[in-house]
């Protein structure tokens, strides 16, 4: 195994740089102000031949649902966030990314994200990215307010979340791509 070892590191890897590693872009996070009441009927499920997940519980006599699923030929996430009775969505949302170099913003029920990939190995980091987070929330009684880098929603009976992403990447020579127009 040692010899091995060896021969791969001489003859089979790269002896410069190895490139840049994919890199995330970052996460999006709901926090949701659901009372202290106990969670029952807790049921998760993922189906990979659809590209979706779900999530249902019970909280305060309240099901709630959270659906998502992907869709490869679009680029896209859809998320969807259920509850069994009107007005009773609510939560705050946000964008972060481990990049050093990113500026969030959140205006018009949207969430972007826009950043540069990280340097690595003493190459510097010049893939673009930028992810757009649409919320459509639905309701009578619901209310949307941003914070300029955080979105509020409040009472809704119902969010669409779709997300997309971006970058300059054409090809490992061609960083020419506009990463929103993409987005």
């Amino acid at each position: 195994n040692e010899e091995a070892q060896q021969l791969c590191g001489q003859y089979i890897s790269s002896q410069g740089g190895n490139g840049m590693a994919y890199q995330t872009v970052g996460s999006l996070h709901f926090d949701f102000s659901h009372s202290e009441d106990s969670i029952t009927d807790y049921h998760r499920e993922l189906n990979i031949s659809r590209a979706a997940t779900s999530t249902t519980f019970t909280q305060g006599g309240v099901t709630f649902t959270r659906e998502a699923f992907t869709s490869l030929a679009d680029g896209l996430l859809w998320v969807r966030l259920g509850a069994s009775e009107k007005g009773q969505i609510t939560f705050k949302a946000s964008l972060t990314s481990p990049m050093r170099h990113t500026a969030v913003s959140a205006n018009d029920r949207t969430l972007t994200i826009r950043g540069r990939g990280d340097s690595m190995e003493g190459v510097e980091g010049k893939v673009q990215f930028t992810t757009t987070a649409r919320f459509i929330p639905k309701g009578k009684e619901c209310r949307v307010t941003s914070d300029g880098e955080t979105l509020s929603i409040e009472h809704a009976d119902e969010v669409f979340v779709v997300v997309g992403s971006g970058t300059n990447f054409v090809n490992y020579r061609d960083l020419s791509a506009d990463a929103g127009g993409v987005c």
